[in-house]
């Protein structure tokens, strides 16, 4: 029985890794330099997802503002699933889907970026987000899982872990991985810009 749930734990495991093994590393780096280029002109990062996706953004938000400490570069992360306030207010008074799209629109400036977190990549809410964003001139990323969904369409810069449709722990898991690669990335790369002028 031991071997049997170790088996089944190194299959869990060996799945992770091929889903995160599928995206290019170019990807994950055009991602980073996305983030990092927003941060030093003084834009904002908006992070937005449903569920277990909406407690990886607000960890992927704290990991990247808690980066302010380590120079004098602000990086200004901001999880828009945290307020049940604004969320319940939007939600009620016009729709669900909105509850996002309406936090950009009254938020946001141009040349922001704004990073969803989706397994299916086909959730309304974060649909609406996205198209509003672009339509904005937001920079726009997504993260996504089993067959990419609407967001791996609509969106600039798209990550794709790919998962069999249903696979949620997979696809939140990746994406929790990769989060927490792209923050120590940021990191060390703001730090060589505020020590280098050679920075590029």
């Amino acid at each position: 029985m031991v071997l049997s749930n170790s088996q089944s734990l190194v299959s869990y495991f060996a799945d992770i890794g091929l889903a995160i093994n599928t995206v290019e590393q170019n990807s994950i780096e055009e991602v980073i330099k996305c983030i990092v280029g927003a941060t030093i002109s003084q834009h904002r990062i908006w992070i937005i997802g449903n569920g277990g996706s909406a407690a990886t953004a607000s960890h992927f938000a704290a990991d990247l503002t808690r980066q302010t400490n380590q120079t004098k570069i602000k990086v200004r992360a901001i999880c828009l699933s945290e307020s049940t306030a604004k969320i319940t207010a939007i939600g009620n008074d016009y729709t669900f889907d909105d509850i996002f799209a309406r936090q950009i629109w009254s938020l946001a400036d141009k040349e922001d970026v704004i990073i969803s977190l989706s397994a299916s990549g086909n959730s309304p809410n974060l649909v609406e987000s996205i198209r509003r964003a672009k339509a904005m001139g937001l920079r726009t990323i997504s993260f996504v899982g089993f067959q990419g969904g609407v967001l791996k369409a609509e969106s600039e810069l798209v990550l794709h872990f790919p998962t069999a449709v249903g696979a949620y722990e997979i696809a939140e898991d990746t994406h929790s991985i990769v989060c927490h690669y792209i923050g120590m990335q940021i990191r060390r790369r703001i730090e060589d810009y505020a020590n280098s002028t050679n920075f590029s």
